[in-house]
């Protein structure tokens, strides 16, 4: 007897932070992004809360 697998979620990749943004924060300690208790990458939300009506352009790599 044979029993097919779930397939795995495909990964997601970290968001981007603008860490320039994120230069005197302590509460990711200058990362820009923290680790959920489920193990995900979210944006900080002390140092990457956009301001209203702006957009932080991605950086290049």
């Amino acid at each position: 007897m044979t029993h097919e697998l779930t397939p795995l979620p495909l990964p997601v990749a970290a968001p981007r932070a603008d860490l320039s943004l994120a230069q005197d924060c302590s509460n990711c300690y200058q990362w820009g992004t923290v680790v959920t208790a489920a193990g995900h990458h979210t944006l900080c939300l002390v140092c990457q809360r956009p301001t209203a009506g702006t957009c932080r352009p991605v950086p290049a790599r």
